[in-house]
């Protein structure tokens, strides 16, 4: 495994797929997955992931949501959002008084008010 020293790995595991899916028969290439699951087969990945990451030393954060829903993936969202956030105080900025920011809050204004 090569690849920068300042890496992380994010995981994101589903813990129960909406529509699971069959791999088919006669896949080019995928004939030893025919007839699996989809959902097993991104298991056993991400476990080979975290073991080959564990080896070489990389930082791995598995995040976890119940199922890829809006809801889910809105809530994965603002904590992504609220740690960049954090972040950043931690690092001594302010995450709130960037310029690109206040940009996207004006743009944001302007859209939601009807403005062109």
């Amino acid at each position: 495994m090569s690849g920068a020293a300042d890496t992380v790995v994010v995981l994101l595991e589903i813990e129960r797929a909406a529509r699971d899916r069959v791999f088919p028969d006669g896949a080019p290439g995928l004939g030893h997955l025919a007839g699996r699951q989809l959902s097993d087969v991104a298991d056993a990945l991400t476990s080979a992931a975290r073991t080959v990451f564990a080896e070489a030393g990389v930082p791995v954060l598995a995040l976890s949501i119940p199922s890829l829903t809006a809801t889910a993936v809105g809530a994965l969202h603002m904590a992504a959002m609220l740690a960049a956030a954090f972040g950043a105080g931690l690092a001594g900025v302010d995450a709130f008084g960037l310029a690109g920011a206040a940009r996207m809050d004006a743009e944001l204004r302007r859209g939601l008010s009807g403005e062109d």
